[in-house]
């Protein structure tokens, strides 16, 4: 697993949220790009349409091929049918993610909750 992944874990859920005192998926991924890649990522409003949004962003993304996803790549999560979440790859087949009200936590991607749920992998472009 990727060294700084763990500065992220236990982060509290907040809507919208985009601080370490409370956050989102969209604002975890955020805050990641921000201090580790020192890329700021555009913000959206609402976790919902975030994963719509981020990938209609095509200018400073491209898709990436799940055979060479590295750390920092951030998973499209289909739920209920659609994409509506985002999780940040961190190595050893493991995203960075936080989901409804629990705090943000490392999860395999082949768990029981994720499994077939990741729909593609985007790479803001450095």
């Amino acid at each position: 697993m990727i060294h700084w992944a763990g500065e992220y874990i236990g982060i509290p859920y907040e809507p919208r949220g985009r601080t370490r005192e409370g956050i989102d998926c969209w604002g975890i991924a955020m805050l990641v790009w921000r201090e580790q890649f020192e890329i700021e990522l555009p913000d959206f409003e609402y976790d919902a349409d975030t994963a719509r949004a981020f990938r209609d962003y095509a200018p400073t993304v491209n898709n990436v091929e799940v055979s060479v996803v590295v750390p920092g790549d951030i998973a499209m999560i289909r739920r209920r049918g659609r994409v509506r979440h985002v999780g940040i790859y961190v190595g050893e087949e493991s995203i960075l993610h936080i989901m409804g009200k629990s705090a943000s936590i490392i999860e395999r991607i082949d768990s029981y909750r994720l499994r077939s749920t990741i729909e593609e992998w985007r790479r803001p472009l450095l």
